[in-house]
């Protein structure tokens, strides 16, 4: 269990905040880091947290911006609850850098502020939530475990997501001579077509088409240099329903003509 060891008052309102360090944490608990630069907000949420020590393990202790990205480096917490306002590195800021080395973390605002331009800061950033001081203790525990479900949720989605995906890159291998629809596709995948569509973008950086006629495209080059087969039977045999088409589509990736192609490797 963390203990809170010492405060020590810095140049009037810099907090540095002492903790034992814990060697283990149980397999159902969360790890959470909170900062702050005022000793009695802490105190609130180190107390809150013991209360709830069953689910939460404090994993940190912070006040300034610097600590809390040096305390997720060390001890990878679920969840990082975090002011605004803290001496040096700001808590947005803290919390921007967070999300971009540990996007799985929660990241949790909690401010006396209530200015729209620290929720649009946050959104802007990604964050998880955004906490309103003096939030109660239901509010904190509902919206850390909310944020935390939500998390759980999203890595499930993706996981199954790429397993999808997975059976769409098979397909494909496996019939790319053939006529592909995305309507197929979108069947193996059990998503939309448009849904479908996004995902194997952000996957792969391509369109579906794109990545279909590529493929065709490569075995092409290997039937134009291994075969004997003549330019329209290989068009037919990659997938292609046209001479024409297959042309068009490979002067445009491979910056020649099939029989260009060909003759340049029998010189």
């Amino acid at each position: 269990m963390l203990k809170l060891l010492s405060f020590t008052l810095l140049c009037d309102k810099h907090l540095c905040y002492y903790y034992d360090k814990v060697d283990k944490v149980g397999d159902c608990m969360f790890k959470v880091i909170i900062a702050d630069d005022e000793v009695i907000e802490i105190e609130y949420l180190h107390k809150m947290f013991q209360k709830h020590s069953e689910e939460f393990q404090i994993t940190g202790i912070a006040s300034n911006g610097e600590d809390v990205l040096r305390l997720a480096e060390e001890t990878k917490p679920d969840a990082v609850i975090l002011d605004i306002c803290m001496p040096g590195k700001s808590g947005l800021e803290a919390a921007e850098e967070v999300k971009k080395r540990f996007p799985d973390t929660c990241v949790i605002l909690n401010t006396a502020f209530a200015e729209f331009e620290f929720a649009r800061k946050a959104i802007e950033y990604q964050l998880d939530a955004y906490l309103l001081k003096p939030a109660s203790e239901e509010i904190i525990i509902d919206t850390i475990k909310n944020c935390l479900k939500k998390k759980k949720k999203e890595d499930r989605e993706e996981k199954i997501g790429n397993q999808n995906l997975d059976c769409v890159f098979t397909y494909i291998e496996a019939h790319y001579k053939e006529a592909i629809s995305l309507k197929v596709l979108a069947d193996i995948a059990h998503f939309s077509p448009t849904y479908l569509s996004r995902m194997f973008h952000q996957e792969t950086g391509c369109t579906l088409c794109s990545y279909i006629n590529k493929k065709r495209i490569e075995n092409a080059k290997r039937l134009l240099l291994q075969s004997e087969q003549s330019i329209q039977e290989i068009a037919i045999d990659c997938g292609f329903i046209n001479i024409s088409h297959f042309n068009r589509v490979f002067k445009n990736l491979v910056g020649k003509s099939p029989m260009e192609y060909k003759k340049g490797s029998e010189k």
